[in-house]
C-alpha cells in the first residue's frame, strides 16, 4: 500500500519467496482495472526480485502483481492532489503621490504599481490548504494567513522590480512541486 502525490511514480519491488529470479521464466506483471495501468509491461529483474515504476496518475487505484499462476493480494495506492493555485486576486492601495484610487484585480498575479504601493495578495486554491508563503526573488518570504479552507492572504509593499513565487502546503504538510511564479 502507498500514499503518493499525483503525477509521481510508485516504485514496485517484488520478491517471490522460494523463487530464484534467475530461474523464473514467467513474466512478473502488474494487473489493475485502472486505465493508466492496463498497458503496463512486465517488471524487470532486479537482484533477488523484480522492480518497476508505475505512474500514480491522478486518482486512487488498486493493483495486484501476477506471475505464472501466482497472484499477490490486492494493494491500494492513495493518490493525493498537490496543492495548486486556482487564481490570485490583488488589492492595490497606492501611495498618496500617485493620485490613484484603490483597486482590485480579481484574476491577476502580476503586480504593476509604483514604489510604495501596498498590495494584498489573495491566493485561491483548488483544494483545502494548510499553509503558504510568497517567496520573493529578493528578501525574506512573506507568510500567507489562512482566511478560509481555500484562501490565503498576505501583504507586500512594492519597493522595486522583482518576482515572487507562491509556495503551498496541503493540510497534511505535502507541498507542491516548484510553486507558482
Amino acid at each position: 500500500h502507498a500514499d503518493v502525490a499525483e503525477g509521481t511514480e510508485v516504485t514496485l519491488r517484488v520478491r517471490i519467496d522460494g523463487i530464484d529470479p534467475a530461474a523464473w521464466d514467467a513474466p512478473v506483471e502488474v494487473r489493475s482495472a485502472s486505465p493508466h495501468l492496463r498497458e503496463h509491461g512486465p517488471l524487470s529483474r532486479d537482484g533477488d526480485g523484480w522492480s518497476g515504476l508505475v505512474p500514480a496518475g491522478d486518482a486512487p487505484f488498486f493493483y495486484r502483481v501476477a506471475s505464472g499462476g501466482l497472484v499477490s493480494p490486492e494493494y491500494h495506492v492513495e493518490v493525493r492532489r498537490r496543492p495548486r493555485v486556482e487564481r490570485i486576486a490583488l488589492h492595490y492601495e497606492f501611495p498618496a503621490f500617485s493620485g490613484l484610487a484603490p483597486r482590485t484585480e480579481e484574476d491577476g498575479g502580476d503586480v504593476f504599481a509604483p514604489a510604495g504601493t501596498r498590495v494584498t495578495v489573495r491566493v485561491h486554491t483548488r483544494d483545502p490548504i494548510g499553509e503558504g508563503k510568497l517567496a520573493l526573488a529578493s528578501g525574506a518570504p512573506i507568510p500567507l494567513a489562512r482566511r478560509e479552507d481555500r484562501l490565503l492572504e498576505g501583504h507586500l509593499v512594492v519597493t522595486r522590480e522583482g518576482a515572487y513565487r507562491v509556495s503551498l502546503r496541503d493540510p497534511d504538510g505535502r507541498g507542491a512541486a516548484g510553486g507558482t511564479e
